[in-house]
């Protein structure tokens, strides 16, 4: 049966406000020492099918082949930001963990002698090709963030929620609707301790923590079933 769009209630930042975020997920990464470079991806239609016919690894490699993320972080770790789609009701937000064990560009520069002030990306090619000969983690976490009105469910898939993990049904749900500053402070506080200490430590930028929850609408009544409140949601 085909679902009814619901419409109403607040919603994840359209087009301008939109950019205005992904701009401040850049700084913010700057500041936590985790950007490496900004790639404002451009999606194909589908891409969640096309990804998930893949092995983790390789849905990670054909991301970063085709562009297809906002931000590279430190560790070929990437961000992908989906903006609000009007017409699906949805907004995604993705990190995929970088599945290969690796050193960083300026670390592998240095190990050979060089010299990544003076270097730049003159050896970036090179450094791509050597980051999918290193070994596989044993294990990663991947996550997502997930605004869709069309698949909202009763007690069973949550209008604002989170994946964890790779090929499994597991759906935390959230009772605001996640900006993409929201997300990436997220992925930072808990996929990188250290860096989100040294954030918390920057006393001019204590606004950035009002996206964390003070600066989010909660989801609409309409997305709030009795069945829903049975189990345990992020506040």
């Amino acid at each position: 049966m085909k679902r009814r769009k619901i419409s109403g209630g607040p919603k994840p930042p359209k087009t301008g406000a939109f950019e205005t975020q992904i701009n401040e997920c850049g700084r913010i990464l700057r500041l936590a020492k985790l950007f490496s470079y900004r790639m404002r991806g451009h999606y194909p239609s589908g891409l969640g099918k096309t990804l998930r016919a893949l092995p983790y690894a390789q849905q990670w490699d054909k991301c970063r082949k085709e562009g297809w993320y906002d931000f590279r972080m430190t560790d070929h770790s990437l961000l992908q930001m989906h903006p609000l789609s009007d017409e699906a009701g949805k907004a995604t937000y993705g990190f995929y963990e970088c599945p290969y064990a690796v050193v960083g560009y300026d670390e592998w520069l240095r190990h050979d002698g060089l010299d990544p002030k003076s270097e730049g990306d003159l050896w970036r090619e090179e450094y791509d090709a050597y980051v999918v000969t290193c070994a596989c983690k044993e294990y990663v976490t991947p996550v997502r963030y997930d605004y869709s009105e069309l698949q909202y469910t009763p007690g069973r898939h949550p209008v604002s929620h989170l994946h964890f993990g790779f090929a499994n049904e597991i759906r935390v749900s959230a009772d605001k609707v996640w900006k993409p500053v929201t997300f990436v402070l997220f992925v930072i506080r808990q996929y990188y301790p250290d860096r989100w200490t040294l954030l918390c430590q920057k006393q001019k930028e204590t606004n950035i923590f009002k996206n964390v929850r003070a600066s989010l609408h909660k989801t609409a009544v309409r997305f709030r079933n009795a069945l829903d409140e049975r189990e345990v949601i992020l506040t």
